[in-house]
């Protein structure tokens, strides 16, 4: 099962003992950390948008906290003109549960920065998204744990990630309801890869054959001139890269169904990239007005 733990998100370093000894866990100097800066990036607001695993390594607050710790502020933000908290609870229960923190001694696991914002990420986001009327529905939650994780049993995935099932709906319906944010901010996107071209049979590896024309033609689209038997200009991507290959409406080979397939696959991922790019400009400019501060220890 997939992991949706942003990738590629850098927080720094922040030193958490002090003369050779850790300090309790308190509220101490708060670190402004600009959202806009620690949105989530390539790939993480782009496919997924939920943190179920536990961070490691990330500049946390301590190295546990106890449980009358678990309600103290870790971090704030603004979030219509008002400042909110994030607590320790939150942190840890966004993860998943209190149970997956706790250790052996009675503890918890301390959160990390990157575990806090999330939290209010999340929360400016959903806001955003409840303002502009937006709902996820059972079906987005159900498409998008299918595709997320291979299954929409969402006590086959609490149970993957120890958490409760209450839990994990709620952060599948977040997840989805951000999916539905995206679609409404910048489109659906491109959608998936084209399928490659059907293998040929025997014998037919050099043939130019009706099935591989269609193939070439639907993926060339308008740069295809049907009236005129040919392509619409020497210029175009398909006619560059198809330039050595016979094409017409009625027959083509298998080789120049795969050259087209690779052009197909280069507009997409150009594609995916300027809206995945549309999509970061967008929240960071939501973000951006969300001064967030952290407070941790021995900085």
């Amino acid at each position: 099962m997939p992991s949706t733990r942003p990738g590629g998100a850098t927080v720094g370093r922040g030193r958490h003992v002090t003369g050779g000894k850790t300090k309790p866990f308190g509220l101490g100097p708060a670190v402004v950390v600009p959202l806009v800066v620690l949105a989530i990036v390539a790939g993480v607001l782009f496919d997924r948008f939920v943190l179920l695993r536990p961070t490691a390594g990330l500049w946390r607050v301590g190295p546990t906290v106890t449980e009358e710790q678990l309600d103290r502020p870790m971090a704030s933000y603004t979030l219509d003109g008002a400042r909110q908290q994030v607590s320790v609870r939150d942190a840890l229960c966004y993860m998943g549960s209190l149970d997956q923190a706790r250790l052996a001694d009675g503890t918890y696991r301390s959160p990390s920065v990157e575990d806090a914002l999330a939290v209010a990420r999340s929360r400016i986001l959903v806001s955003h998204a409840e303002k502009l009327g937006l709902v996820a529905t059972d079906e987005d939650m159900a498409v998008y744990a299918q595709e997320e994780f291979g299954t929409s049993d969402l006590a086959v995935i609490a149970s993957e990630f120890g958490m409760d099932e209450e839990t994990a709906t709620a952060l599948m319906r977040e997840a989805a309801l951000m999916g539905v944010l995206r679609n409404a901010a910048v489109g659906e996107g491109p959608g998936s890869l084209p399928a490659e071209p059907e293998q040929p049979d025997p014998g037919e590896e050099v043939s130019r054959l009706p099935k591989y024309a269609s193939y070439v033609l639907g993926l060339a689209g308008e740069e295809w001139d049907e009236a005129a038997g040919g392509w619409a200009s020497p210029d175009g991507r398909y006619a560059q890269a198809l330039a050595d290959y016979e094409v017409t409406a009625d027959g083509a080979t298998y080789e120049a169904a795969m050259q087209a397939y690779y052009v197909a696959c280069q507009v997409h991922v150009e594609q995916e990239a300027s809206w995945n790019a549309a999509w970061t400009d967008y929240v960071n400019e939501l973000l951006g007005a969300s001064g967030f501060e952290v407070s941790t220890l021995g900085l």
